[in-house]
């Protein structure tokens, strides 16, 4: 099959181990037994990379394209790393062939992303009672999926882009992101829950001291370590991801984010570290996170339940973290997983503090603490109401916090806002709920019709429907806070890719006078050397092919010019409110 000429992309699920990495320097390890062993026998290649390298080989003496090997292992850099085992293990058979590799097939980088447990006889169960038919490896995940690709395939390559896959010249800032905000998250939330025996990461997110603890470290620890990502608000993402780890659909286990933390705290955790000591941040949060992590490894619940081992080195990692109950820094001299960070004294000072706080208090309450700290009016012990409409009154009768003044059921949309992030709410929703708190009836014709067309979007929207579209804003500075609830969001469009028919809907409404964006520069597809609109990005290309199927924020403007001037609608005003020079002329170039 690999010598088919129809074959144009080689595409791996290895996971991690299929690589063959050294585990000091991560990368290929030509003294791997298993290598070593395929040496011996090239002609008779028993390994993927093995026939990968045999197939290429041939494919070239045969005068024969080569294909693309593409990873989708959720690894950083999954290009690279196969490039490296491709050609680390052809190097050792035939340098010319090794070269020939390096110069002529594509290895991309990509980011997958979709979180997909494992199947099990409840699934199978399942499918059988519900869809009225047996398949014995049903797969079972979460609505939301994303991929990001580089776009080096020398041979072709599907247009996925149609469907929705992002195609870029650099993965990394997408990979780090992942890395830091999802699989971090992960890391941060699962011993905390293993602790109090929690089963579910849902279960953890409903949890009221994790998930504030979660948010809490995520926004003053995590986030301000991420350079900034092309067209995406960090921020936006982070509030995707929860809504992603809620979903009780899903039932991701516990267990299963816990197992090899060995190998995920030196990947998740102790990057941001290093990078907030470099840079003078806090890291009293991630010092906790690890602290959890090794009072887990104690192997006991606080309910005094036994853990199983859940570790490829547990009886080692479970014999450090009994003695560090009495030392803590005999948990930090694990080089192999902290590096120097674990000789940091402030490091040293915050874990050490950390894992007497949860030996002696609790994890609960050690969490407790440091969400205090950072945010003191956050959360109590008690739950309270969540905002909506239905618990106005009662706010307002605390004195400490502005409310809308006027009734919101009055109200009627005049601006669609495409782009519902922070700065939105903050700025342009601001200014309208202090125009319709004027009182007059002019003013309230111009209430919000949220929108956007992106998954974050969905999760957005899905958040705010639960308080009635309702925003808390704090302002703060130095000697005082403040803060107030915007009222003048009275909806969000639903979010329907790839059709986006509820937006269109809501386009052709002669009531909308203003189409309002903030799209980050990204969104107005300029070409970077001119400034202006590029009609040869591939996505425009592709808009272009498909004129009455538009998919992009900007064909979906035109196409509903176009029809409101053929039904004798008048048009609205495009305003852009992203915080880029000549905003209005780069809307209207796009338009």
């Amino acid at each position: 099959a690999l010598m088919n000429p129809a074959i144009k992309i080689v595409s791996l699920t290895l996971t991690e181990g299929g690589y063959f990495l050294n585990d000091a320097t991560g990368s290929f390890d030509p003294t791997h037994p298993t290598i070593v062993e395929e040496l011996a026998n090239l002609n008779a290649p028993k390994t993927v990379f093995g026939l990968i390298v045999q197939a290429l080989k041939i494919r070239r003496y045969a005068g024969m394209p080569p294909f693309t090997v593409l990873s989708c292992d959720n690894i950083p850099h999954n290009g690279d790393v196969a490039k490296g085992a491709v050609i680390g293990l052809a190097k050792l058979w035939d340098e010319e062939l090794a070269s020939w590799i390096d110069a002529n097939v594509g290895f991309p980088n990509s980011m997958v992303d979709r979180i997909t447990p494992m199947t099990g006889d409840a699934e199978r169960q399942f499918v059988k009672e519900e869809l009225g038919y047996e398949d014995g490896a049903p797969v079972f995940c979460e609505p939301y999926k994303q991929w990001i690709l580089e776009d080096n395939f020398p041979s072709g390559r599907p247009a996925l882009e149609r469907v929705g896959v992002q195609f870029v010249a650099d993965v990394k800032p997408y990979e780090l992101m992942k890395i830091r905000i999802l699989n971090g998250a992960h890391a941060a939330l699962c011993y905390a829950a293993a602790l109090l025996e929690l089963k579910h990461v849902h279960d953890a997110m409903d949890h009221p001291v994790i998930s504030a603890f979660l948010d809490c470290v995520q926004r003053n620890e995590v986030i301000p370590s991420i350079p900034p990502v092309p067209d995406t608000d960090l921020y936006d993402y982070w509030e995707l991801i929860q809504a992603r780890f809620g979903n009780p659909m899903i039932a991701d286990s516990i267990d299963r984010i816990c197992f090899d933390g060995a190998s995920r705290q030196p990947k998740f955790i102790i990057p941001p570290v290093a990078e907030n000591l470099r840079d003078g941040r806090s890291i009293d949060g991630l010092a906790l996170v690890s602290a959890m992590w090794c009072r887990y490894c104690q192997g006991r619940a606080e309910s005094g339940r036994k853990f199983e081992p859940n570790d490829p080195t547990w009886d080692k990692l479970h014999e450090t973290a009994l003695k560090a109950a009495d030392d803590p820094t005999v948990w930090l001299n694990m080089t192999g997983i902290y590096g120097d960070v674990g000789q940091k004294a402030i490091f040293v000072k915050s874990f050490s503090a950390a894992l007497e706080s949860i030996i002696e208090d609790g994890v609960e309450l050690a969490m407790l603490k440091y969400v205090k700290k950072r945010r003191p009016e956050s959360i109590s012990e008690e739950r309270v109401e969540p905002l909506s409409d239905t618990i106005l009154q009662d706010i307002q009768n605390q004195l400490t916090l502005n409310t809308p003044a006027y009734d919101r059921n009055q109200l009627t949309a005049g601006i669609i806002h495409i782009g519902v992030g922070n700065f939105h709410r903050a700025h342009q929703a601001s200014y309208l709920d202090d125009l319709i708190g004027l009182a007059d009836s002019y003013s309230n014709e111009w209430a919000i019709l949220g929108a956007g067309i992106m998954p974050f979007d969905a999760a957005k929207r899905e958040i705010l429907e639960k308080q009635d579209w309702l925003t808390t804003l704090v302002e703060r500075q130095a000697d005082y806070v403040s803060a107030r609830l915007i009222g003048s969001m009275i909806d969000f469009i639903p979010v329907e890719p790839p059709n986006h028919d509820p937006l269109k809907a809501a386009l052709m409404n002669p009531a909308i006078k203003i189409v309002s964006l903030t799209l980050t520069e990204g969104g107005y597809f300029l070409n970077d050397a001119t400034g202006s609109f590029d009609e040869t990005n591939s996505v425009i290309v592709e808009e272009l092919a498909n004129p009455d199927s538009p998919r992009t924020v900007f064909g979906l403007i035109v196409q509903a010019l176009r029809r409101r001037r053929d039904d004798g609608v008048g048009p609205f005003t495009v305003m852009s409110c992203d915080n880029i020079p000549h905003n209005g002329d780069v809307a209207k170039g796009a338009v």
